[in-house]
C-alpha cells in the first residue's frame, strides 16, 4: 500500500520548489512546476475529474468511464476514473496508483482498447497535467483535426525534472510526480484540437488536466469525433500487443510503500 502525505506544513514546504523548463530538440518546451504543485490553470479549461461519479470499483479495470465532459473538453475511450481508498484500506493492485499527494479522483489510462481521447472545443497551444508516477510507456499524442502534430512520452516529461534519473514509475517521489506544462509545440506554437492519452502497460495516471491559451476557432480542422479514436490510437504503435498486461510499478523510495 502507499501512504498519503496530506499535512499542510509539508505541502507548503514542497510548493516553494521552483519550476524548471526544458526545450526539447524539436523546440517543444516542457516545464515542471515545483514539487507539490498539483494544479495550474492555463486559462482555457481545467478538468479535475471530480464531477463525474466513477463507474469502476476500486481494484477493477472495467467498465471504462465512457464519454463524459469535464472543464469544457469531451473525454471518450477506455480510461477510468478512480479514487484510491485511504492508506491502510487497500492492498497492492498492480493496476493504478493515485498521483503522489493527490487525494481526489483522477483519470487512469490502461493498456486496453483505444485508450482515451480528449477533444477540445477550440484550438489551443498549451497543455498541462499533474502527471503521476511517470513511466516511459506513457504518451500524449497531439492532433490538429486528423493530423498528428507530435507525440510526447513519460521520458520526455521526466527530462524536465533535474532530480529525476529517468521515468521510473516511482509512485512516492516528487521527482516522478509533477505538474508538467507543454507549450510551444515544435518550437512554432502549433495549435492542437485534441489529444490521445496512451499507455502500453499499467498505467498512465493523471489529474488536473489544463489547457490554453485559445488559438481561435478550429475552422477547416474539426475536432475528431469519438468514433475516430480507434484510428488515432492505432497509429500510436503496438498498443494491442500488450492489452491486458499488468505490471508492478516501481516501489517508492520511502520505506513501507509498495507498488499500487
Amino acid at each position: 500500500m502507499k501512504f498519503r502525505i496530506v499535512a499542510a506544513i509539508t505541502g507548503l514546504a514542497l510548493i516553494s520548489v521552483p519550476a524548471n523548463a526544458l526545450t526539447l530538440g524539436d523546440g517543444t518546451v516542457l516545464t515542471a512546476s515545483g514539487a507539490g504543485v498539483l494544479s495550474v490553470n492555463l486559462g482555457g479549461g481545467l478538468a479535475d475529474f471530480n464531477s463525474e461519479t466513477s463507474l469502476t470499483t476500486y481494484g477493477a479495470s472495467s467498465p471504462p468511464q465512457g464519454p463524459f465532459t469535464d472543464g469544457g473538453a469531451n473525454f471518450s475511450g477506455d480510461g477510468i476514473l478512480m479514487l484510491n481508498p485511504p492508506a491502510g484500506a487497500g492492498g497492492s493492485l498492480g493496476l493504478y496508483a493515485e498521483p503522489y499527494h493527490d487525494t481526489t479522483q483522477y483519470l487512469t489510462v490502461q493498456p486496453n482498447g483505444p485508450n482515451e481521447l480528449v477533444a477540445f472545443g477550440h484550438a489551443y497551444s498549451t497543455l498541462g497535467l499533474y502527471w503521476g508516477s511517470m513511466d516511459t510507456y506513457n504518451s500524449i499524442a497531439f492532433y490538429n483535426g486528423a493530423t498528428l502534430i507530435e507525440t510526447l512520452t513519460g521520458s520526455d516529461a521526466a527530462s524536465s525534472v533535474p532530480a529525476l534519473n529517468g521515468a521510473n514509475g516511482d509512485q512516492a517521489n516528487d521527482a516522478t510526480n509533477r505538474f508538467i506544462t507543454i507549450s510551444d509545440l515544435l518550437g512554432t506554437n502549433v495549435l492542437f484540437t485534441s489529444i490521445v492519452l496512451t499507455s502500453t502497460q499499467n498505467s498512465f495516471e493523471l489529474d488536473n488536466l489544463s489547457w490554453g491559451p485559445r488559438g481561435g476557432n478550429i475552422g477547416n480542422n474539426p475536432t475528431p469525433l469519438p468514433g475516430a479514436l480507434a484510428l488515432f490510437a492505432g497509429g500510436l504503435g503496438m498498443i494491442g500487443l500488450v492489452a491486458g498486461r499488468k505490471k508492478r510499478k516501481t516501489a517508492g523510495l520511502a520505506s513501507g510503500i509498495a507498488a499500487a
